[in-house]
């Protein structure tokens, strides 16, 4: 951060603690706006991706279109934790995990979260994009926008030639730590975003699959045909991606003992 940057955001910090804040911010009015949407240059791409998503959403609510800076402003949404958020007295330190605070400070919005850097992982082999949570929360809440399904033609976006922000301190995180949809076609790109408006995402890593394949295997059948399911009394051979009968003690303790066997070589897997 450079000099004047740095002395900016101490006229800030004394502008924002003169100034208070309990009067609401006048965000747009008459389709006009004199605040930026602002965020650290190496803020990670959630944050970057979130800036662009209330810049379009603002601008298709109400006609203005707020400018996208990576210095402070005067009047500004100020996006992550920064020294801006810092000087504000906000920090992220006991919000959980893809957890987000909104809060209105003299002119400003001010909206953080947990977040990690592009490529690290939480202690439990996730990923957190706390601001970007309430970035979303935040177009909801006072924009008034919802996301009904993916693609372009998902979106309610009400109208309103100004918009203003009344006095907000609120902070909020999901209650799972892993919430997902799957079989929604989620590899693709419209649907990876309604995702994320849908406030979707992981800090806790949880992979699901086929396991009987591995622990119980195909090959058990010889010697255990009782392990596999029955029709009418004859045990039938397994195929494709067969199960075991869950009523039959056999199956457990080999299956206990395939799944203990796959954690030492990731000893970071939150699951087997």
């Amino acid at each position: 951060m450079n000099t004047r940057t740095i002395l900016f955001t101490i006229v800030l910090a004394a502008s924002i603690a003169a100034k208070g804040s309990a009067a609401p911010v006048e965000l747009v009015r008459n389709q006009g706006s004199g605040h930026v949407i602002y965020h650290d240059a190496d803020a990670p791409l959630s944050i970057v991706m979130a800036a662009s998503e209330l810049q379009d959403y603002v601008h298709r609510v109400s006609g203005a279109k707020l400018a996208l800076v990576q210095r402070p402003g005067e009047r500004m949404i100020c996006l992550g934790e920064n020294a801006a958020s810092r000087a504000a007295g906000l920090s992220p330190e006991t919000i959980p995990w893809e957890g987000f605070r909104i809060a209105t400070k003299g002119n400003n919005v001010f909206i953080l979260g947990r977040d990690t850097a592009d490529g690290e992982r939480t202690p439990e082999g996730g990923t957190s994009a706390g601001t970007r949570n309430g970035v979303y929360a935040f177009i909801e809440r006072f924009l008034g926008v919802r996301w009904l399904m993916p693609g372009e033609h998902g979106d309610y976006v009400p109208k309103s030639a100004s918009v203003t922000i009344p006095e907000t301190d609120v902070t909020d995180a999901p209650f799972f730590l892993n919430r997902r949809v799957p079989y929604t076609q989620e590899r693709r790109r419209e649907v990876k975003r309604w995702w994320a408006r849908q406030r979707l995402g992981w800090s806790l890593y949880l992979i699901h699959g086929h396991n009987w394949r591995r622990t119980i295997p195909a090959s058990h059948f010889a010697a255990h045909p009782d392990w596999f399911p029955e029709r009418g009394g004859v045990p039938v051979p397994p195929t494709g991606r067969p199960k075991p009968c869950t009523t039959n003690p056999g199956p457990v303790r080999p299956s206990a003992d395939a799944t203990i066997a796959a954690l030492p070589p990731n000893p970071n897997a939150t699951c087997p």
